[in-house]
């Protein structure tokens, strides 16, 4: 039961990410769009946190999530994180 939540979670947060990576990157190159920027890149970040939180509770409490993300997701992921690491 746990564990599908987990999965549930996963699925949604992977969702969430997809669509605020397509939303970032339609923003046009605009001064007044900069706080929108910042706004989407708070929630991604809000998001990945959650993912590395879900990480750890699943291994403490040693649910075993059986579908990993999918790769692209992942990229996505990383994309961000390269692009848009605190420095």
């Amino acid at each position: 039961m746990i564990e599908n939540t987990v999965a549930k979670l996963y699925e949604f947060i992977a969702k969430m990410l997809v669509l605020l990576d397509k939303d970032l990157a339609n923003i046009p190159e605009q001064d007044n769009e900069l706080q929108l920027k910042k706004n989407i890149t708070s929630i991604f970040n809000r998001l990945v946190a959650l993912v590395i939180q879900l990480n750890k509770l699943s291994k403490e409490e040693r649910f075993f999530v059986t579908e990993a993300l999918p790769e692209e997701d992942l990229e996505i992921i990383d994309r961000f994180v390269s692009k848009y690491k605190k420095k």
